[in-house]
């Protein structure tokens, strides 16, 4: 999509927003439209500050009359739910570059994804054949994305990514230049239990090193999983302090592909299978669980 179509006062493309509602929800697309486009979308821009936009995109949004507006239709999980199955395909996923978010500068985000008009995952995108490596990405996000911003808000996006043709790194809730980048890499051995272990991702024979984040992570049916099965906003509490703080949860690459391999041989062979995952010191092997 193009950078105009983003309503900056709002954090959405509303275009696709409206264009989804009235494919899908001719009715109360008719509603919005009757009582104003302007109020909906005010109605959902609190909604996704209050909430998260997982928690949006999976239960949608009361408006007016307590109609509940859809924003996202989960991938079914028979193949012969064909009701489903066209809803799923309604979906509108979508990238645009170039974003520029702000009502108060014209700073651009090299590449957003969206869904039905919704951002949810933000990339600065570097290339080591100009002097640029993903660490320019991290001091980016850390010194010229101001979480103050709507976009970089708490649980406004699901993830904000920094890449190059080598490495992945993924933060999930932007603090200024206390945000914590961690790596989101294959490791050298492709995630399997052989050599060569180490960080980083291993040699690509057919294009670059970082292909898997554009091929696997971020297909239409991969988002859909990890907003179904894997995003989430969980609540903490501080052991010395007892303070309960919100904390947004994305899924790092072992995880994610750990956990679809054993679901995947699992509904292939059947249960009552043991398992083994090898994860390193605090790379999250409760979540995996």
């Amino acid at each position: 999509t193009t950078p105009t179509e983003f309503d900056r006062e709002f954090c959405l493309n509303a275009k696709q927003v409206m264009a989804f509602i009235e494919v899908t929800q001719k009715d109360k697309f008719e509603l919005i439209q009757r009582k104003g486009e302007r109020s909906f979308l005010v109605r959902l821009d609190e909604k996704i500050r209050e909430l998260g936009v997982i928690e949006v995109l999976r239960k949608g949004v009361k408006h007016i009359t307590g109609e509940t507006i859809d924003l996202f239709y989960r991938k079914p999980s028979s193949v012969y739910n064909a009701k489903d199955a066209e809803k799923y395909s309604a979906n509108l996923f979508s990238v645009t570059q170039e974003l520029k978010y702000s009502l108060s500068h014209e700073n651009r985000l090299d590449l957003t994804v969206f869904i039905n008009g919704i951002p949810i995952i933000t990339c600065e995108l570097k290339n080591p054949l100009s002097g640029q490596y993903v660490q320019n990405g991290i001091r980016q996000f850390q010194n010229d994305r101001d979480p103050k911003e709507k976009m970089f808000s708490f649980a406004r996006c699901m993830v904000h990514f920094a890449a190059d043709t080598e490495q992945v790194f993924m933060c999930s809730e932007l603090r200024g230049k206390a945000s914590s980048f961690i790596p989101f890499n294959k490791g050298l051995n492709d995630g399997k239990a052989v050599l060569p272990f180490g960080a980083g991702n291993p040699v690509n024979p057919n294009g670059l090193k970082t292909h898997y984040l554009w091929e696997e992570v971020l297909s239409k049916n991969s988002l859909a999983n990890v907003i179904n099965n894997f995003a989430q906003v969980i609540e903490e509490t501080d052991e010395d302090t007892g303070k309960k703080k919100k904390k947004m949860i994305f899924p790092r690459y072992h995880q994610l592909t750990s956990v679809n391999q054993i679901l995947a041989h699992a509904k292939e062979n059947g249960i009552g299978h043991k398992y083994l995952i090898q994860h390193s010191a605090g790379s999250g092997k409760s979540k995996s669980i």
